[in-house]
């Protein structure tokens, strides 16, 4: 995969999320909560930027093993940084309601789509050589 197309479709997952979270964000129980919406995409951009960036290094490795080891560390460590974010918010701002995880799940899952995909594409790739 190019690094064009990677950033090209990286916009528009974005762009697509920020649409249906700004959708959301007219409900009063999730508007609340609108700046911990934009702190997770901004976390799941850089999250999504830094596993294309090893993927496409570890794809073409001679070490057979590094991009499986990648393609296993980034759920663990997503997961891992997940919960890291959710229990920080939740501690600094309080929330009075659970409304907020609401968000988080549907950017997570979006980016979580995304990077997959893009793991199977750089997987191919990585293949052909």
């Amino acid at each position: 995969m190019e690094t064009k197309t990677f950033y090209t479709q990286l916009s528009l997952v974005t762009i697509f999320t920020v649409l249906s979270l700004l959708g959301m964000h007219t409900f009063p129980q999730v508007a609340a909560y609108a700046p911990f919406s934009w702190i997770c995409i901004g976390f799941f951009v850089v999250f999504s930027v830094l596993i294309y960036t090893l993927g496409k290094r570890t794809a073409v490795s001679e070490d057979r093993n590094a991009f499986s080891r990648l393609a296993l560390g980034s759920i663990g460590g997503k997961m891992f940084l997940s919960v890291f974010l959710v229990m920080l918010y939740y501690q600094l701002a309080q929330p009075e309601s659970k409304f907020f995880l609401l968000s988080f799940f549907i950017v997570y899952l979006v980016y979580t789509i995304f990077e997959t995909y893009v793991l199977m594409r750089l997987s191919k790739e990585g293949n052909k050589t």
